[in-house]
């Protein structure tokens, strides 16, 4: 029984109406018990579970999800929705994808396909073996080991047409890639014949078929290269270091004894996600955001048994095998998520976080 404000009527409530406030209050109650309420600064969801496993050979484009299984290569949608499918012939294929097109490559070929599934160009076929594959926008880089024992990278556009090949000599190769600004290709190498180690990241405008910038640091050895807003940016072991576009460096700060998880860039700064690098398993880690440009610093801890922690958009996801946390980019926590699932491992694609519990693998939304 209520009163309507104002009329000082008594109305019976009807059972129709005692069902509906029941139902109301079983959803709150709900809410308060299974955390079916967000937490404000928590992600939106759950975990979305991928189609395959961890052992699957995978790749993502801008709009979806290529995996092996047995022999056909699929294509679906982030929803899970299979769009295509194609039939391959042989065994030992890998994926490499960029936004619009991904190639399928063995030790001894490969093949680069559209978001359509249809072939860019016919297939390339090669001597020696093929040791790995990048792709940018327009181009692609293949590293391959020659029957000499010589490693080369091939350079192809999207036709199928090889532009150019790169000797890489003396120094070891640690990493490479395509600045996705630009499109240009990089290489980081290390000389360690010396008595100190000497890294060197070089770039090359892969249109023009020239060298654009040679970047080295006696005494480091880089871990980390990213590209953004014109910079190139390298975390080594003593120092982090920023470079403009001709080369000149620009900034640097001590890191000796911290190691880089993360990075996100800006036009305006770019920010450092670090933790020490003794940091174990049984007990909270130390971390810290940094700005390289400025004096800007902020610490706080990781909890014991982090799996892995990235920036996402202007927050820090942190995650534990039960439960993923949420940071301010001042190191405040600001909410958590439980998953129903026991996390074993933490990695990021590109943009996309990763995690892994046995052979099964989720996307964090």
């Amino acid at each position: 029984m209520y009163n309507i404000s104002g009329q000082g009527t008594r109305r019976r409530l009807t059972p129709r109406g005692l069902a509906v406030i029941l139902g109301l209050l079983a959803v709150l109650v709900a809410a308060a018990v299974f955390g079916l309420t967000r937490i404000e600064g928590s992600p939106s969801t759950a975990l979305t579970k991928l189609p395959f496993g961890a052992s699957t050979e995978y790749g993502f484009t801008s709009g979806g999800m290529l995996y092996i299984e047995g022999s056909t290569l699929y294509y679906s949608s982030f929803k899970g929705e299979k769009l295509w499918e194609m039939f391959l012939t042989g065994e030992g294929y890998h994926i490499e994808s960029g936004d619009s097109f991904a190639v399928l490559y063995t030790d001894t070929a490969m093949q680069a396909i559209g978001v359509d599934g249809a072939a860019l160009f016919p297939s390339q076929e090669f001597s020696g073996r093929v040791l790995s594959v990048r792709c940018g926008k327009n181009y692609i880089a293949i590293l391959k080991s020659e029957e000499n024992s010589s490693k080369l990278i091939y350079l192809y556009d999207l036709s199928g047409t090889r532009v150019d090949r790169l000797e890489l000599k003396g120094n070891a190769l640690l990493d490479y890639g395509f600045d996705a600004e630009k499109d240009a290709l990089w290489t980081l190498m290390v000389n360690i014949n010396g008595s100190t180690p000497v890294s060197t990241i070089s770039t090359y405008n892969v249109a023009n078929q020239s060298d654009t910038g040679a970047m080295t640091k006696e005494g480091e050895i880089f871990e980390r290269v990213q590209f953004s807003g014109g910079k190139t940016y390298a975390a080594g072991t003593n120092h982090l270091f920023a470079y403009s576009e001709t080369g000149k460096e620009e900034f640097s700060r001590l890191i000796y004894g911290w190691r880089v998880l993360d990075q996100t860039a800006s036009s305006k700064a770019s920010t450092f996600l670090l933790a020490v690098r003794q940091g174990g398993t049984t007990a909270s880690t130390a971390a810290k955001l940094i700005t390289l440009d400025s004096e800007k610093e902020y610490q706080f801890r990781l909890p014991a048994g982090t799996l892995g922690a990235f920036f996402r958009g202007e927050k820090v996801l942190v995650v534990e095998p039960g439960q993923i946390l949420t940071y301010d980019l001042k190191g405040q926590k600001t909410g958590q998520m439980p998953v129903e699932v026991v996390l074993q491992e933490a990695w990021k694609e590109g943009s996309r976080l990763i995690v892994r519990s046995g052979e099964e693998l989720y996307l964090i939304p």
